[in-house]
């Protein structure tokens, strides 16, 4: 019987085994050689463009990290197939030399193999972009005041615009040196459209000027602030009538009638201001500061006076008035007056008046001086201040006016009031004791 031819029973034998290995070893080095020389291209793309330092402190303006080219290459096909861009360098390096100072300048690009992979080859012509144009430049810097010139905003006739309110004073700017000289100011610019009747507040652009008053245009200056919140106050206005303010002035005095009957004129009589919409405090009337009446008589009739105006409100740099006494209704009497009254005498104590008349001079209405007599007038002597006093001592005292002599006041001839009575304060005794009780 015959054997039978299995293939099988080939791999148990140590010869055939060592035979079939190498024939196997070879042909796989034949494929393998054989791949390595085949040629390939390929395009290598969004490489970096990569930019050498300059000397002299100058920089390139123009160029960032999106900056890329692309190549195509040519080679082994295993080489050219792991290629990446990082195994690429495009610069411009062979054109440096021709940068000597600020200004623009067209550079063209090569490319380079950067890194151990190098069987391959750039097709030429096939580098883009060929060039590139920068800017080259010293680094400038500066801080620039903010200007609110730029904002454009208008109101009706009731109302004002106050003083606009940046919330940045400066901005900041860097750039090519050359760019950033050119700035003569900062402005914030926002154009409101119609009449604004309350407070705004907007975000505006901040635009850079030459000494022109041209817009500068520029790629390459980086402000650290390209908005800036912006409020616009806008004013109440309102017409006050001024009303002037005396002190020393007799409780009858009356100055809504005289200014009413011509007595007391003032100018302006009126005046124009503006307030913020939530103010409450500013009531229909501008008064003046004090205007101390025991000074006025006929030779000094006529006064100018500071206003007080409000915290907050806004005047057309009107900031006094002028308060004029009418000569020609006015008059003055000297009265000897003999009515005292003590105002607030300690209790404890008896206070007697020793002084039993005094002169006195009064400016007012030439009809009422004319009825004018002593006993329409009281001399007050406030003893508040004199709690717990005993002894002699001279007092000042302010005259009252019947009320019916509203355009009366007392004249003071110097600095305090020269009408003065002496006092005397003692202890009571059991007698005057037992009659007050």
């Amino acid at each position: 019987m015959k054997s039978r031819f299995s293939i099988g029973k080939l791999f148990y034998n140590d010869k055939f085994v060592m035979f079939f290995s190498v024939l196997l070893a070879f042909g796989i080095w034949v494929s393998v050689s054989s791949g390595t020389t085949q040629v390939s291209k390929n395009f290598i793309e969004k490489i970096p463009i990569s930019m050498p330092q300059l000397a002299n402190d100058l920089k390139f303006y123009g160029v960032d990290n999106s900056l890329t080219a692309k190549v195509r290459v040519l080679g082994n096909a295993l080489i050219v197939r792991d290629l990446t861009a990082d195994d690429i360098e495009v610069s411009p390096v062979d054109d440096i030399a021709k940068i000597t100072g600020p200004g623009y300048y067209e550079l063209k690009l090569s490319a380079q193999k950067g890194s151990m992979k190098s069987d391959y080859e750039f097709i030429e012509n096939t580098l883009s972009p060929t060039s590139i144009n920068v800017y080259v430049d010293r680094e400038g810097e500066g801080d620039f005041e903010i200007s609110s010139s730029g904002i454009i905003a208008s109101t009706d006739s009731s109302h004002h615009i106050d003083t606009i309110v940046l919330a940045q004073k400066k901005v900041h700017v860097e750039g090519p040196e050359s760019e950033v000289n050119k700035i003569a100011k900062a402005v914030a610019v926002y154009n409101f459209s119609g009449a604004l009747t309350e407070t705004q507040n907007v975000e505006a652009d901040i635009v850079l000027y030459d000494k022109n008053d041209e817009v500068i245009e520029s790629d390459f200056l980086k402000m650290d602030i390209s908005k800036v919140n912006v409020s616009v106050p806008v004013l109440d206005v309102k017409n006050l009538n001024v009303i002037p303010v005396f002190s020393n002035a007799p409780d009858s005095f009356d100055v809504a009638e005289a200014m009413k009957d011509g007595i007391i004129t003032v100018d302006p009589s009126n005046i124009e201001i503006a307030i913020p919409n939530d103010t409450d405090e500013v009531t229909d009337e501008m008064t003046t500061k004090e205007i101390d009446l025991s000074k006025i008589n006929l030779a000094n009739n006529e006064l100018t006076v500071d206003l007080s105006i409000p915290s907050g409100v806004r005047m057309n740099d009107i900031e006094n008035a002028k308060v004029t006494f009418d000569n020609a209704k006015l008059t003055s009497k000297k009265i000897t007056v003999k009515n005292f009254e003590l105002i607030n005498p300690d209790e404890r104590y008896i206070t007697t008046v020793l002084t039993k008349s005094i002169e006195v001079t009064v400016i007012g209405e030439s009809s009422q001086i004319k009825n004018l007599t002593a006993a329409n007038i009281t001399a007050n002597i406030d003893m508040s201040d004199k709690q717990g006093f005993t002894g002699s001592t001279t007092m000042n005292v302010k005259l009252s006016f019947n009320a019916k002599y509203n355009y009366c006041w007392a004249y003071w001839e110097d600095d305090e009031s020269n009408y003065k009575v002496n006092v005397n304060v003692t202890e009571k005794t059991e007698t005057s004791k037992e009659l007050s009780e």
